[in-house]
């Protein structure tokens, strides 16, 4: 038996199935490769690639061969730097630490006084974080507003005395915000259209073939994908007509879609369904389209025709028959391979398999009355069984086999394996815990924890005493260290998760003294959560859930402007090597697509410059070297730069406050036993960061930026939470129920003392 391998897709993909598919085998999963270890000492450059490598990862893609193929910009080439010993003299002492910095340049009375036990930490650690309330008013994003408010507007210029500290979060919240604004601008204006063009055509022919089904097998799985696609098509448009014969099936699905309760017995498909699955949330209940698009995708992601049934199998047979046509297979292609790009290819057997094992069966060319022997049927089951099986179960345990694997099936437009939710997957029950001490619920350390994290790994040891809890974990980082640099960038979404890697690493004597540390690694572990957390929120749809189940100013003389403040920007090149690789391949693999709106062609490519320059500035603060005023001037203005990308150009002048609020919430597992728990992680409004830095360049001074905020708790499943109302809570006066879903180690990150 062979089960399916993240690598596999590093295997190169050539499609192969009937006589409407190139004639090419598509190549099978693979075996793990061994992965190539970075060198101690170096920070690597590009996305997981070891400095040695330079060249080669500049310009290679893990997707070679692929007609979306693109080289790195010269530009986008990683920086390679030794780190250096910094001098004691650059280590800060009490003596070098303000007690107050001028908040307003216009007021010398607007101070913020740092308490003398402040001070204390700000020598001894480094920095503070600090709780400050949600804004009464956004303008265009929380945490770019915060920024802009270090500035003070007065005689049609901006001023500041505050030095601004440039924090990974608010560089990966950026790029949330311009991809996931991006990627709904494609899901509503390019992939709904041909969504519905797909739906409309499948539902013809479906039609024509149960009219020209010859044995009465035939025309009861055709009459049921009929069923199956005007489910679809109702969930697109609700004024669509269903044919007659589909009338009851379809109607008992939409009724049971429309519900959204729990788990039912689903009338058409025959097995146990999460309906709440079906609910609107994240981006999708911004506008009607979205919605449509959602319900509709989910329905496609989630539906599997179980390779243990004649019926289903048939069905999925006559469906891969007409989405094998030429003008089909096109359409089905402009949704399935841009979303394969950000999350990667179907855990479950997907038109590719199953074409390619019908032309093994059936020959090259299919004569649909074929379809009808039995025994042919039953040697492709056979066969389908044999494929590797999906990672990720996506239902309850009725979805897994008496071997205990998970069911196989065909998907039309199956939903992605994902590496964080098989993580979940492997660390909660069936595989860890007993029916007396069960694993139902994991947490999103458990996947930091193989991410790398350090913090992670010690607060994950409370579970260890949970039976096979520790082996697991044991097991999955041996398998993650195995894993090939090329995986890492192999599409969107393992991208995303090798640029949050480095922040959570301890540092050592070649970075400045605030990074170095257990407490600034917990700042990583806050800045990799808040930005994982968002990545779950833009790609929830297309990745598939684990599921665990068991047990103003007057007229007066404008005075002169100060020169601008000696800011600062987090100075972790490995993690801006891997950004700039992603912001670029992100812009590049969309444009090559003919996906990327040219709205954001541009600001892709205005963010992309300025991460080039602080790139630049981080690097010269590594080697303690001179940062010139133009580079100060562009730390100082980088948010009212940002600012002007943030809202879309179509928006109009009327926004409403939700939308431009960053606090969002995502579900990321199912707990399916009796108690039907969802695990909702979340964001909410950005928190004050206070950064003591000093360097021959600047000197010493008080730094100020804004960091994260996270959340993690178990809901209702029947409830999961959509934005609108996480955001209630959020931006509530009363912010108490908040206290209890933020996690012990974050909360602690304002006051815990360095070990």
């Amino acid at each position: 038996m062979r089960f399916r391998t993240f690598v596999g897709i590093m295997a190169g993909k050539s499609r192969a199935g009937l006589v409407y598919l190139p004639s090419s085998e598509r190549t099978m999963k693979t075996s793990k490769i061994v992965a190539v270890v970075l060198i101690a000492g170096l920070m690597a450059g590009g996305c997981g690639k070891k400095p040695d490598e330079k060249k080669a990862a500049a310009g290679s893609d893990s997707t070679a061969g692929s007609a979306y193929d693109t080289s790195l910009s010269p530009q986008s080439k990683p920086v390679i730097i030794k780190f250096i010993t910094w001098p004691d003299s650059l280590t800060p002492q009490p003596g070098d630490v303000p007690s107050s910095i001028t908040w307003n340049f216009f007021d010398s009375t607007s101070r913020r006084k740092f308490s003398p036990v402040e001070m204390s930490v700000l020598s001894r650690e480094g920095f503070f974080v600090e709780d400050v309330p949600p804004a009464s008013e956004v303008m265009t994003d929380d945490m770019v507003d915060r920024y802009g408010d270090l500035y003070v507007f007065n005689y049609g210029q901006s001023y500041s005395t505050i030095p601004v500290f440039i924090s990974s979060d608010f560089l990966m919240h950026v790029f949330h915000v311009e991809f996931d604004r991006m990627f709904q601008s494609v899901e509503q204006k390019r992939f709904l259209p041909l969504l519905e063009e797909l739906t409309s055509n499948l539902l013809r022919l479906s039609v024509e073939q149960t009219q020209r089904s010859a044995t009465p097998l035939m025309r009861s799985a055709s009459a049921r994908n009929v069923a199956y696609l005007s489910v679809a098509a109702k969930l697109l448009n609700d004024s669509v007509d269903v044919p007659q014969e589909a009338k009851e099936l379809a109607g008992w699905e939409l009724r049971l879609i429309n519900d959204a309760s729990g788990f039912h017995d689903s009338p058409l498909m025959g097995f146990q369904e999460d309906y709440t699955q079906y609910k609107p949330r994240g981006h999708y209940t911004i506008n009607r389209d979205l919605t449509r698009y959602f319900r509709a995708m989910m329905w496609y992601g989630r539906r599997s025709f179980a390779t243990t049934s004649d019926t289903l199998t048939l069905q999925a047979l006559l469906l891969t028959q007409l989405l094998n046509r030429p003008e089909i297979l096109s359409v089905w292609e402009k949704i399935y391979k841009p979303t394969e790009f950000v999350a990667g290819e179907s855990d479950d057997l997907s038109l590719y398999d199953y074409a390619e094992i019908m032309r093994v069966i059936y020959g090259e060319i299919l004569n649909p009355a074929e379809l009808a022997d039995t025994t042919k049927l039953h040697r492709f089951m056979d066969e389908a069984s044999r494929h590797a099986s999906p990672r990720i179960s996506g239902n309850r345990l009725s979805d897994r086999l008496a071997s205990g694997s998970i069911a196989r099936g065909f998907r039309v437009m199956g939903q992605r394996s994902v590496p964080d939710a098989y993580i979940f997957s492997e660390v909660t029950s069936p595989r860890v815990g007993t029916d007396d001490r069960p694993r139902n619920m994991p947490t999103v350390l458990d996947v930091m924890s193989i991410l790398g994290s350090p913090i992670a790994d010690e607060l994950v040891q409370t579970d260890a005493s949970i039976p096979n809890y520790a082996e697991q974990m044991q097991k999955l980082k041996a398998e993650f260290s195995d894993y090939p640099p090329q995986l890492w960038t192999s599409n969107l979404y393992w991208c995303w998760l090798n640029t949050l890697r480095p922040l959570m690493q301890e540092k050592g004597p070649g970075f400045p003294y605030f990074m170095r540390g257990r407490k600034w690694a917990t700042k990583g572990l806050l800045t990799a959560v808040g930005s994982w957390t968002e990545l779950k929120h833009d790609t929830f749809l297309l990745s598939k859930q684990s599921y665990a189940e068991m047990g103003e100013g007057e007229d007066e003389e404008i005075p002169k402007p100060p020169p601008p403040p000696r800011s600062y920007v987090e100075p972790d090149l490995e993690f801006f090597n891997k950004m700039v690789y992603l912001v670029d391949r992100t812009r590049t693999r969309f444009a090559g697509m003919g996906l990327l709106p040219a709205e954001y062609e541009k600001k892709l490519g205005i963010f992309y410059d300025q991460l080039l320059n602080l790139r630049s500035i981080a690097q010269k603060e590594l080697l303690n070297a001179g940062i010139t005023v133009e580079e100060y001037e562009s730390m100082l203005l980088f948010a009212q730069k940002i600012s002007g990308i943030i809202l879309p150009e179509d928006a109009g002048d009327i926004i409403e406050e939700q939308y431009k609020q960053m606090a969002l919430v995502t579900d990321t597992h199912t707990d399916a036993s009796a108690t039907m728990k969802a695990l909702e992680n979340a964001v909410g409004a950005p928190q004050r960061i206070y950064v003591a830095v000093k360097d021959d360049s600047g000197g010493s001074r008080i730094c100020v930026g804004y960091v994260y905020s996270v959340y993690e708790f178990a809901q209702p499943a029947s409830n999961r939470l959509t934005d609108e109302q996480w955001k209630g809570m959020v931006y509530a006066k009363n912010r108490r129920p908040l206290e209890s879903k933020e996690p012990d180690w974050a909360r602690g990150l304002r006051s815990m003392p360095r070990h």
